[in-house]
């Protein structure tokens, strides 16, 4: 089976092997390969489309919000493993997850603080 000039399939005794592409064409211009962006790349896209709002914002809030939304980024790989059709719930956990751990840094210096200063 061919793609334009380059072979996609490859037949050999007892085995079929494909050419890593993302679409090929097979018998008579049926399609079938990857169809579904990976999450990083649907990620990108998300992000994207909350520019908009993001510009809306004032400069104070605008910062916080690109905080959020690193926070998407860093757990990305968490998130593609997720498996969840709709974008935004992978999304809204990886922002939890980072506001829970910056929630539990935070009231671990005030215990060091706190004992600090109960300390004579």
């Amino acid at each position: 089976v061919r793609f334009g000039e380059t072979p996609i399939l490859q037949f050999r005794k007892n085995q079929l092997s494909f050419r890593k592409s993302y679409t090929y064409k097979i018998l008579g211009g049926l399609n079938v390969g990857k169809t579904v962006p990976s999450y990083r790349m649907a990620l990108d896209k998300e992000l994207q489309r909350w520019s908009g709002f993001a510009r809306a914002l004032r400069k104070e809030d605008r910062v916080a919000f690109e905080q959020m939304m690193d926070a998407c980024r860093n757990y990305a790989s968490a998130g593609s493993n997720a498996t969840r059709p709709v974008m935004f719930e992978p999304m809204v956990m990886s922002i939890l997850l980072h506001q829970q751990k910056t929630l539990n840094k935070l009231e671990k210096n005030i215990d060091a603080i706190r004992k600090q200063r109960c300390q004579p």
